[in-house]
């Protein structure tokens, strides 16, 4: 009986230091990129059958809780138009908190290749909206907070990148591009916006000589653009030299206008000693928020 049990715990002591090797092969395995990949190219081929709608991968490095490097990536809706097709989509993590519904991400770079956006004119659903259906709940979550995902950076770089919003009249003649008159940058007028402005521009009187010369050097460095068959818009070089923009921009959503800035600037002028608490009792200390819309 002794020397069945001897036989038997070494028996159990040779299974459970293989069952420790094969544990840390795997620990090493899973951080590996080749097998990453596999695992990932694996997972888009049941989604791609799931969602019927292409999904790819080439290849994935994750270090966990600190990136995820994704390369290759295409992706396309039910109706096999393409919505992503990057050669490199990297996220900076800075915090992972799922006990809180938190993913707080750094950094997200988007690097070579096309994004395309849209709304459908019926719902105005978004043609991502497929994936959201995918992965929604039936169920009511018992959670008191929604998941909740947090981008402090992103930056796009050599993206072609479009947005259609199927609900509205296509603009017939495009947008106008001009000079910001405080800073060194572009402003992006939709049309509409730019035509609203020169209506108001219109009231001045001429006959006044500052008037006159304000309205001539506002409005003579005005360029209206068109988008390509691509979606892209080409910054006229007269503007781009005016703002001084080099290759990487910085491009902000301004009320109903867009400002582009060449990156560095940008950076620069955020840098900048200023009072902001006197700046905002100064610019909104006597505004009225009760008057409702102005036109």
């Amino acid at each position: 009986m002794t020397k069945v049990l001897k036989i038997a715990g070494l028996t159990l002591a040779i299974l459970l230091e293989w069952l420790l090797i094969l544990v840390i092969f795997l620990v090493f395995a899973v951080r590996s990129s080749w097998v990453q990949t596999y695992i990932a190219r694996q997972a888009t081929t049941f989604l791609s059958k799931e969602l019927n709608a292409k999904v790819q991968i080439g290849a994935v490095d994750i270090v966990l809780f600190r990136y995820i490097d994704l390369k290759d990536i295409y992706l396309e809706d039910p109706n096999k138009q393409p919505v992503l097709a990057l050669k490199h989509l990297y996220l900076g993590l800075n915090q992972f908190k799922l006990l809180q519904n938190k993913l707080l991400i750094n950094e997200l770079r988007l690097y070579g290749g096309k994004v395309n956006l849209s709304l459908d004119q019926e719902e105005g659903r978004s043609n991502f909206a497929f994936i959201e259906d995918y992965f929604a709940s039936d169920q009511a979550s018992s959670s008191s907070t929604d998941f909740q995902v947090q981008v402090s950076e992103l930056s796009l770089q050599h993206i072609d990148f479009s947005y259609h919003d199927y609900r509205k009249d296509t603009l017939t003649f495009g947008l106008d591009f001009n000079r910001n008159l405080h800073q060194k940058c572009l402003v992006l007028y939709p049309i509409n916006e730019w035509e609203k402005l020169n209506k108001k521009l219109s009231k001045l009187n001429r006959l006044i000589k500052a008037n006159d010369v304000f309205v001539r050097k506002f409005t003579g460095g005005a360029t209206n653009v068109e988008a390509d068959n691509s979606g892209r818009l080409l910054l006229p070089k007269s503007l781009t030299d005016y703002a001084d923009i080099k290759s990487d921009l910085k491009v902000l959503g301004s009320n109903n206008v867009i400002e582009i800035w060449d990156k560095k600037l940008y950076d620069q002028f955020l840098s900048q000693d200023m009072d902001i608490e006197k700046l905002a009792e100064d610019v909104l200390g006597n505004l009225n928020f009760n008057d409702g819309d102005d036109e």
